[in-house]
């Protein structure tokens, strides 16, 4: 009987832990150019880690432009664009998966 009820113990926690583990599947990520200079460079980062990944913009983010990216990984990152005249902002701890980045420089 103790066996049983570890048993059913053990699975009940199992079920509950993996469903409070947040999906590791590829998320879109907007980013919305409400400034007046152009973008060129887009790097994301585990959160803290400055370990900058490659620039996932293939094509310039123009002002008034939006552009729709695939992120691969969790969720929470640390983000950095880079403008055209090398000036570059760094947002930390951004929720990729719910958050729509607005640029306004």
């Amino acid at each position: 009987m103790v066996k049983k009820g570890a048993l059913s113990l053990a699975l009940v926690l199992s079920a509950t832990l993996l469903s409070t583990v947040p999906g590791l599947a590829a998320h879109r990520f907007v980013v919305i150019n409400a400034g007046r200079h152009t973008a060129p460079v887009m790097q994301i980062s585990g959160v803290n880690r400055a370990m900058w990944g490659p620039n996932l913009i293939h094509a310039p983010v123009t002002p008034g432009m939006r552009a729709v990216f695939s992120i691969g990984e969790g969720c929470a990152e640390d983000v950095r664009i880079i403008y055209g005249d090398r000036h570059q902002i760094v947002w930390h701890n951004i929720n990729t998966c719910t958050y729509n980045l607005r640029l306004t420089y």
